[in-house]
């Protein structure tokens, strides 16, 4: 379970850095602070639940 936590993770994180791209690259449709912050807060709740399944 631990592993696939790890793979949500891993997706989450790369959603993440695709939104920071649209952020570099001025698109001002959404507001994609707002979701940046949202992305890394999850892919940190991923993170703990891996950890926590491994123990």
């Amino acid at each position: 379970k631990a592993r696939k936590l790890n793979w949500v993770r891993t997706v989450v994180r790369r959603a993440e850095r695709r939104v920071v791209a649209l952020e570099n690259l001025e698109f001002k449709i959404l507001n994609l602070k707002t979701i940046i912050v949202y992305l890394n807060r999850l892919s940190d709740y991923f993170y703990l639940l891996s950890r926590q399944e491994e123990e």
